[in-house]
């Protein structure tokens, strides 16, 4: 890792450091309830519908939080995790850049790979999770480029390192669900080059690190599965008079959507009838109405990359007011990739974001999700522009 990167990336984060010891008005989520359950009561749970559910999400982000509480309870502290966060995924991120562009990879100078790499740390929606929110935002974005450092290893690796990167492929996808196709990926890859033997050794690592939580949940709440939410998740993505998100087209909460009957069944029921009462209405849905689910999944594959009508509810009036030039900036950029990629004739890195958006649509989609992308979309689409022109410069 070059030092210069290193000094930059911590001169940000000491000016970080004093800004927020100004700043008033934190946004919490669930994150920061489970963290501050797991520091009195000693046990990760929340109440959700009127159930203690201790399978509600991914573990890491809220047990890494906790911990700062536990050196000091005080919100601040889980700013500084977001901080923290954000610095190593931007330090992962230069590195990644640098070992592609030592691949052939990247065409562009080592000057754009540091310019390329700070830019996520002022990014205003960056800043606003990172500064103002107890959200792993910030944390999505390391394993995001985690999960892409564990791809690039995967080329280069020898035998022996294996089951290392099946640990980290195990942290990966216990923080965000989602990114399961990193290890989907990197295992097809072994398998089509017929290196079973590293493939088993990946997941064994894998199980390692995955397999705890499984076993909590279903010792817990009797949920096998990452999370006890996915019949909800699935549910609300598909709703009828919405974008595939928390809300609804007339800006209602999406239990709005449920009758108060149905609200007083959830709020009896257990974690596992909460989840399966969810899974049975989507699965319904199927049945029913297949047509509509189809439609649900390209809207949100539409809202994606192209910003949904409910995009920045939940944010700041500065943040609102910058929206539509944003989506002035991104509908740009994606016409830029897709222009790029038919003229470089070089698909992979369309298709792995591709991939990575067609999954998370088939959940349910919030404008977070598509944020955590745009510092890669910047790199691709710079490299690409960059290839470009040294093929139009050829004879």
């Amino acid at each position: 890792m070059k030092k210069r990167i290193i000094i930059i990336v911590l001169s940000i984060v000491f000016i970080k450091c004093i800004a927020i010891l100004f700043l008033e008005n934190f946004n919490t989520f669930e994150d920061y309830v489970i963290a501050q359950n797991i520091l009195s009561n000693g046990s990760f749970f929340i109440i959700s519908d009127g159930a203690m559910n201790h399978s509600y999400q991914f573990p890491i982000y809220p047990i890494l939080i906790s911990c700062a509480f536990f050196i000091k309870n005080n919100i601040h502290s889980a700013i500084l995790i977001n901080i923290l966060c954000s610095a190593f995924a931007c330090l992962l991120l230069f590195r990644n850049i640098e070992r592609l562009r030592t691949l052939g990879y990247i065409f562009f100078t080592e000057k754009w790979s540091y310019i390329l790499s700070v830019l996520p740390l002022l990014h205003p929606a960056f800043l606003h999770y990172e500064l103002q929110c107890v959200h792993p935002f910030c944390f999505d974005f390391l394993l995001l480029n985690l999960g892409i450092t564990m791809l690039i290893s995967s080329l280069l690796l020898n035998n022996n390192r294996w089951f290392d990167m099946g640990i980290w492929l195990g942290i990966v996808v216990l923080g965000r669900g989602t990114f399961i196709i990193f290890p989907v990926l990197i295992i097809s890859t072994l398998l089509l080059k017929k290196q079973f033997k590293s493939v088993t050794t990946i997941n064994i690592g894998m199980l390692l690190i995955v397999g705890a939580w499984l076993t909590h949940n279903y010792a817990t709440d009797q949920v096998f599965g990452l999370t006890s939410t996915s019949g909800k998740l699935l549910w609300k993505g598909s709703l009828h008079n919405s974008d595939g998100g928390n809300y609804l087209l007339n800006g209602e909460n999406y239990n709005s959507a449920l009758s108060i009957e149905e609200q007083n069944t959830i709020g009896r029921a257990t974690v596992v009838e909460q989840n399966k009462f969810f899974m049975d209405k989507y699965l319904n849905q199927w049945k029913t109405e297949p047509n509509h689910v189809v439609k649900m999944f390209f809207i949100k594959l539409k809202n994606f990359w192209f910003i949904s009508s409910n995009a920045g509810i939940e944010y700041s009036s500065s943040i609102k007011k910058a929206i539509p030039f944003y989506q002035i900036i991104n509908a740009l950029s994606i016409g830029l990739l897709l222009f790029l990629s038919f003229k470089t004739k070089q698909f992979y890195w369309f298709y792995l974001v591709l991939a990575l958006s067609s999954l998370q649509c088939f959940f349910y989609f919030e404008t977070r999700h598509r944020l955590l992308f745009d510092p890669l979309l910047l790199v691709i689409c710079s490299n690409l522009w960059m290839k470009y022109r040294k093929t139009e410069k050829q004879p």
